[in-house]
């Protein structure tokens, strides 16, 4: 499906829509694969609305989308905001750079999940988020050692405890309030950042 991505669905949040306008938005969302939700990092409007430091996109981009049957740069929807990167490439890459090359005839599905700046993908991201909250070593997670364990388990085996490390310090800390996660990890992991 076309709003989906690794078996789950992208969350579209709609604002200052009519009840008519949602309605529709809704059910072309849906039915394309993804959910309407508060609980979402991107938010789309009809209007141009006074969003201060938001990102707010319009509604064109669920429709040019399902239109194109791709997704394209969501950042050429943006309304007014202060650029803190692209939140479509934030849900599907954990990365704040544009996925997409708005110029592309075809949006790739191998490029979808892969970052330019480096090539882990979020499953990968998630898995190592998930080991250091597992087996309590998010405080250690500065460290080879915890990723050299991680390595020997069998987990990312393809990856070397440098190149995970380098990582998780350089891409993953900086926006950790991005995975998932409960409350009390997150706490510690924004202690690891101090």
């Amino acid at each position: 499906m076309l709003f989906e991505h690794l078996g789950r669905p992208i969350k579209f949040h709609l604002v200052n829509v009519s009840d008519k306008e949602k309605l529709e938005l809704s059910r072309l969302i849906t039915a394309n694969g993804g959910v309407v939700s508060e609980n979402s990092l991107i938010k789309f409007t009809i209007r141009n609305p006074h969003v201060g430091n938001e990102e707010v996109y319009h509604v064109n981009f669920i429709h040019n989308c399902v239109k194109q049957n791709k997704i394209l740069d969501i950042t050429k929807y943006r309304h007014g905001a202060m650029g803190i990167g692209c939140p479509m490439s934030q849900f599907l890459r954990g990365s704040t750079s544009c996925m997409v090359d708005s110029d592309a005839s075809e949006a790739r599905p191998d490029l979808l999940l892969r970052s330019r700046k480096n090539n882990f993908r979020t499953w990968e991201k998630q898995k190592m988020v998930n080991y250091l909250i597992e087996n309590n070593l998010i405080s250690q997670a500065r460290g080879n050692r915890v990723w050299k364990r991680m390595i020997d388990k069998g987990l990312l085996k393809h990856r070397t405890f440098h190149s995970l490390n380098n990582h998780f310090r350089k891409y993953m800390l900086p926006n950790i309030h991005l995975y998932k996660m409960d409350s009390k990890s997150l706490a510690k992991f924004l202690r690891l950042k101090m």
